[in-house]
């Protein structure tokens, strides 16, 4: 009895001390975040597309389709004149891609949307556990995926966030001295994002200058990407006085996710002291301090707020190793990660800052997690659809655009982002344009230019005087009225639009990717 009660008593402390040193399961824990958030994107495809940004990318890529290549003059809008056309081409080039494979405009976009978010999620999964291990890249996911206003501008900002992807790629490969491998993905941002690659490319700069093992490695990195840019950096310039920076209207809206920051503060702290890789994230914010002039939503709200959350990381990944190290090891480490995901995804305060309205809000239980699980009725408008897309109206709008116009004629419209929904949708070019940024090579009256005019209705009810001034000068016409807006027909006819001939032909644009897909497998096979 006494053999068989000592055998019981050592088996169980054997038992017990397995259970307590054991690694938690941290790569288990980040897929079951992967996975989380992968059908959650999928749960939303109906309410996708997201806002604004993505149609204008199907512009591109429909007006790409139309002249059978690379335009650099973008004649779909501002047309017949079009202006330069200086918005990277990478992503349009793959949305073309899947476009010539028969997938139609709407499915396109619902695909980026869907996409990209679980895409910037694993490509920083796979960083941070490469670079800092598997516990920091939980903590790192668990925190990023947690922040709302980051998903929405994930998703929204499509080639911004595939820039952001391709620059985390590149850093990756500069901790593992792989230099052309870097060089590739910080080159290949330029082509996707220009404001995001400077972004990276100024972040590793820094970080070259604070980290002197680095300092040889990033010069070559650098040169090698600029090399890789400079055909589109020339174009670029070469168009620079069409070029200006506007004060958006998503600047008049910020969040602050106060947790974050305080741990972001100690995150700092912590950097400084074990340098290496651990400074990236304070270069990364010097690299998107610009965004604080441009386009501040995107700093506070978006991935410019990439390195508070990276730095905000380290002080989880600190805490969670001190407990796992300390007494109460495994158990105390999944109670710390289990009240930390639910109090990052569920709790965690928000202030909001409304500078339109004047007004200040602190909210909680607006997380990523609980927008998708509330009632409907208790979401707000963000998660909710927050989009421009309505099938049943828009279907009516363009039968009507079809039917009193040719594939050659010019459509305006009061309200130039829904109105370059319609373009699209019905084929046709504007004569205004949905990003402001490019002035056009032309100044024309864009009413007279037009043969359709498509006034989208007040949403309180209200007359639209402007629509009464324009029929009494131009003569309009009208065609037809839906719910949602008037269609007017200019009785001179307008003018019309052509595509030019492509700068850089579609079989040529396969090739170029092909060829660029060649140099990525070379660079990886070489090293």
């Amino acid at each position: 009895m006494a053999l068989d009660g000592s055998l019981f008593l050592w088996e169980n402390q054997f038992m017990t001390s397995d259970v307590e040193t054991r690694e938690p399961s941290w790569d288990l824990y980040a897929f079951a975040i992967l996975v989380l958030f992968s059908i959650f994107q999928v749960m939303q495809w109906p309410l996708l597309p997201k806002f604004l940004d993505i149609y204008y990318h199907l512009s591109v890529m429909k007006g790409f389709a139309e002249a059978g290549g690379y335009v650099s003059r973008a004649f779909w809008e501002y047309a017949p004149a079009g202006r330069p056309h200086l918005y990277p081409p990478f992503f349009h080039g793959l949305l073309l891609g899947l476009y010539q494979l028969g997938l139609g405009e709407i499915t396109l976009a619902r695909l980026a949307d869907c996409a990209i978010y679980p895409l910037v999620l694993v490509g920083l999964w796979h960083t941070f556990k490469e670079i800092y291990g598997s516990r920091f890249a939980f903590f790192g996911i668990l925190i990023f995926s947690s922040v709302y206003s980051v998903y929405l501008a994930t998703v929204t900002l499509a080639p911004f966030s595939l820039a952001f992807f391709f620059g985390i790629l590149a850093f990756l490969n500069l901790e593992k001295a792989k230099h052309l491998r870097a060089g590739l993905w910080l080159g290949l941002c330029f082509y996707t994002h220009s404001m995001m690659a400077w972004s990276f490319f100024t972040a590793l700069l820094v970080y070259g200058l604070a980290s002197e093992r680095h300092r040889v490695k990033i010069q070559k990195i650098a040169a090698w990407t600029l090399v890789i840019a400079a055909p589109w950096l020339l174009h670029q310039a070469h168009y620079h006085a069409y070029f200006r920076f506007l004060n958006v209207k998503e600047n008049l809206y910020l969040e602050f996710d106060l947790a974050a920051y305080l741990l972001a503060g100690i995150g700092a702290w912590l950097a400084i002291r074990k340098k290496g890789p651990w400074l990236f994230p304070l270069c990364l914010i010097l690299g998107m301090a610009p965004m604080l002039v441009t386009h501040r939503f995107r700093f506070f709200c978006g991935l410019g707020l990439a390195g508070i959350l990276w730095l905000a990381a380290a002080t989880l990944d600190a805490l969670a190793g001190k407990i796992q190290n300390g007494r109460w090891k495994t158990r105390g480490t999944v109670f710390f990660t289990l009240a930390v995901f639910f109090f990052f995804h569920f709790v965690s305060p928000v202030l909001k800052i409304d500078l339109e309205k004047n007004r200040t809000t602190l909210a909680f239980f607006d997380r990523s997690v609980t927008q998708y699980l509330v009632p409907e009725e208790q979401k707000n408008f963000r998660a909710n659809g927050f989009t421009i897309y309505f099938k049943k109206e828009y279907d009516k709008i363009i039968r009507a655009v079809k039917d009193h116009s040719g594939p050659h004629d010019i459509l305006w419209s009061n309200f130039s982002h829904a109105g370059g929904v319609i373009a699209l949708l019905s084929g046709r070019s504007t004569s205004n344009g949905m990003m402001l940024e490019v002035r056009p090579f032309e100044r024309s009256d864009p009413l007279e230019t037009a043969r359709l005019l498509l006034w989208f209705k007040d949403p309180e009810g209200n007359p639209l005087l402007d629509r009464e001034i324009a029929i009494k000068r131009y003569g309009l016409r009208p065609i037809t009225e839906t719910d949602m807006a008037y269609l007017d027909e200019n009785p001179s006819k307008g003018r019309q639009s052509y595509a030019p001939k492509p700068d850089i032909a579609n079989p040529y644009l396969l090739l170029i990717f092909l060829g660029v897909g060649a140099v990525f497998f070379y660079a990886y096979k070489r090293t």
